[in-house]
């Protein structure tokens, strides 16, 4: 029996996010989160939506402190 889960991913912006795909290709609604996505951690953010985006995964980046 698969269930959908939650997942929130802290520091998605360095190494620790690169589970986001694997997360969100099992169904699962993923919470990416990083420092500063409208800044120093843009590209990261755009590479996480992109990635979304394009596999049709629920995945959303947001904003972390």
């Amino acid at each position: 029996m698969s269930s959908k889960q939650v997942v929130l991913i802290t520091g998605a912006s360095t190494g620790l996010g690169d589970f986001h795909g694997d997360f969100g290709a099992a169904g699962h609604t993923v919470f990416a989160t990083m420092r500063d996505p409208g800044g120093r951690n843009a590209k990261n953010a755009a590479e996480i939506r992109g990635l979304a985006e394009k596999e049709s995964l629920r995945c959303m980046c947001w904003r972390w402190m």
